[in-house]
């Protein structure tokens, strides 16, 4: 049965499988059809600190970050570019991480200059 299947520990749903209780709700492949619209390369920042942030992400967290541009949450961005809320916060977390650690390096360069 296709709900008792797994893809990397993942369960698989159906594409159209309802995304709420309306009668005429949105069905998954609709919101996945939405997300096309999110960048998928680094191109187009006016700061280069988040040109550098993004470039050391994975595709799928770069997803997550440019969707966080028009989302409230990033558990929202996750979801606006197709993945879970969980992403979300992993991106978050990694991101506050790694702007930590770029700054730390800049200021590691500075001093032995």
């Amino acid at each position: 049965m296709i709900g008792d299947t797994q893809i990397n520990g993942r369960g698989v749903v159906l594409l159209d499988q309802p995304l709420g209780r309306a009668e005429n709700a949105y069905v998954l492949l609709d919101h996945l059809a939405s997300t096309r619209g999110i960048p998928s390369t680094v191109d187009g920042f006016d700061d280069p600190r988040l040109t550098r942030l993004i470039s050391h992400l994975k595709p799928h967290e770069q997803r997550i970050c440019y969707a966080k541009a028009h989302a409230d949450t990033w558990a929202e961005a996750a979801a606006d570019a197709g993945f879970g809320p969980k992403d979300g916060e992993a991106v978050r977390r990694k991101c506050k991480t790694l702007t930590h650690e770029l700054a730390r390096r800049d200021h590691a360069r500075i001093d032995t200059v």
